[in-house]
C-alpha cells in the first residue's frame, strides 16, 4: 500500500464510512446474512454476500451475465480492475461503502478501472478509486469507453470517483447518456473528457479539482450541463467545449456553480450554445490572463443571466461572431468584459456593470488580450440600474 498512497487513502475513508455506518445502525437491523435484493428486468447476480451463489469477484459475476442483466455489488473493498463487454447495469450497495479500486501497471491487459466497451451500460453505487501513471495519466481512466460506436444510453450516476494522475471519465461516440449525482475528486488529471457527445447530460455533479481540469467536451450537438458544482485551485478550467463548428454546437451550460478556477468556461469553434445563470467566482489572482466566460471564434451564442465576480476578465470574445450578452452581472473583476477587432457585432443589453449606471456603457476592444491600451468601443445601451437576482450568485 505504501507504492500507491492514494489508493490507500481511498481504503481508509472507506473503512472510516463503514465504522460509522455500523455504529448508528440499530442492532435489530443487523444481519449476519445478506439477504438478496428484489430483482426487476434480467437476471440478478450478487457479489460478495454470504447467500449461495453469490460471487467473491465483481469481474467473475459480470463474465457469467447476460446482456441486460444487473451485477448487485455488496458493500466492502474490491480490488480489481472490470471490463464490461455486454448491456448490464452494475449497482453498488452503497457509494459511501462499496469500494472498487487499483492502479495502473505497465503491461497489464487492462489501462483503466472500469473498461466499457458496449452500449445501455450503467455504473452506480459505488467509491471508485484509481491511480494512474503520472507521464501516462492521459490514456488511463477510472471509467472509459473510447470507440463504443453506436454507444447510446451509458448512465454513471450516484459514485464518488476518485482519480489521481489519470483521467475520471473518459467517453467516446455517445450519445443519449447521462452523468449525474456523482462526487468527483481529481489529483493531477482531468475529471471528464468526451468526445462526440451528442444529446446527453451532465447534471448535479460535485466537482474538486487539484492541479487538475474540468470537463472537456471535443464535439457534440444539443447536450446539457446543468447544476454542478464544480471547485479548483486556480489553476484548471471548469468547461471546455468545441473543435468544429460543424460537429460542436447548442450546448446548453446552465445553472452551474464555478469557484476558483483560472477560466470557468472556454468555448471554441461552435455555434449556437447557451450560458446562462451560472455563478463565477475566481477569486485567485493569476499572473496570466483569466475569464470567466470566454469564447473563441464561436457563432450566434448567448450568454445570459449570469453572475461574475472576481475575474481578470468577466467575459472575452476573441473572433466570436453574434454574441448575445445579456442581463449578466458584473462584480469586482479588473475587466469586466472585452472584445478583440475579428469579433462581429455583438449585442450587449442591460447588464448589470458593478454600480448602478444611467448612462450607456462603453466595453473596450483590443486587437488582442495582451493590449492594454482600447483601439475600439461597443455599448450597452440599457445597463441595469440595479443587480439581478441570480441563484447562486456571488455577492
Amino acid at each position: 500500500m505504501g507504492k500507491y498512497p492514494f489508493v490507500g487513502k481511498c481504503f481508509a475513508v472507506g473503512i472510516i464510512l463503514i465504522f460509522i455506518g455500523t455504529n448508528i445502525v440499530p442492532i435489530i437491523a443487523q444481519t449476519p446474512e445478506k439477504q438478496p435484493i428484489p430483482t426487476s428486468g434480467g437476471n440478478w447476480l450478487y457479489v460478495g454476500g454470504s447467500g449461495p451463489g453469490n460471487y467473491s469477484k465483481i469481474q467473475d459475476a459480470i463474465n457469467a451475465s447476460n446482456p441486460f442483466d444487473t451485477v448487485f455489488v455488496y458493500s466492502g473493498h474490491y480490488n480489481e480492475l472490470i471490463k464490461i463487454e455486454h448491456p448490464l447495469k452494475l449497482i453498488g450497495e452503497s457509494k459511501d461503502s462499496t469500494f472498487i479500486t487499483s492502479h495502473y501497471s505497465h503491461g497489464q491487459d487492462l489501462d483503466n478501472l472500469i473498461t466499457l466497451v458496449n452500449q445501455s451500460i450503467q455504473v452506480s453505487g459505488f467509491t471508485l478509486c484509481f491511480e494512474g501513471d503520472p507521464e501516462e495519466y492521459l490514456f488511463s481512466s477510472v471509467i472509459h469507453c473510447h470507440y463504443c460506436w453506436n454507444a447510446p444510453n451509458t448512465d454513471i450516476s450516484g459514485n464518488n470517483i476518485y482519480a489521481n494522475n489519470s483521467t475520471g471519465i473518459f467517453l467516446g461516440i455517445n450519445d443519449d447518456s447521462k452523468i449525474s449525482n456523482n462526487s468527483f475528486f481529481i489529483t493531477n488529471g482531468t475529471c471528464m473528457q468526451l468526445l462526440w457527445w451528442d444529446a446527453s447530460l451532465i447534471s448535479d455533479n460535485h466537482i474538486v479539482l487539484n492541479n487538475s481540469t474540468g470537463i472537456t467536451i471535443y464535439e457534440g450537438r444539443h447536450s446539457h450541463l446543468s447544476n454542478n458544482i464544480i471547485t479548483g485551485d486556480g489553476k484548471g478550467f471548469g468547461i471546455n467545449f468545441g473543435d468544429d463548428p460543424d460537429y460542436s454546437s447548442n450546448l446548453s451550460i446552465i445553472n452551474n456553480t464555478f469557484f476558483n478556477l483560472s477560466n470557468a468556461v472556454c468555448i471554441q469553434d461552435s455555434a449556437d450554445n447557451t450560458i446562462a445563470f451560472n455563478s463565477i467566482d475566481n477569486p485567485t489572482s493569476m499572473s496570466i490572463p483569466n475569464s470567466g466566460i470566454h469564447t473563441t471564434k464561436s457563432f450566434n451564442d448567448s450568454i445570459n443571466g449570469n453572475s461574475i465576480n472576481h475575474c481578470n476578465f468577466g467575459v472575452f470574445l476573441n473572433g466570436s461572431q453574434n454574441t448575445r450578452i445579456i442581463k449578466n452581472i458584473f462584480k469586482k473583476n479588473t475587466v469586466n468584459a472585452r472584445f478583440n477587432q475579428d469579433c462581429g457585432t455583438t449585442f450587449w443589453n442591460r447588464n448589470y456593470w458593478g454600480r448602478p449606471r444611467i448612462l450607456p456603457v462603453p466595453i473596450l476592444g483590443v486587437k488582442n488580450i495582451y493590449q492594454k491600451h482600447p483601439g475600439f468601443f461597443e455599448f450597452d445601451w440599457h445597463p441595469a440600474l440595479l443587480p439581478y437576482d441570480i441563484p447562486g450568485g456571488a455577492s
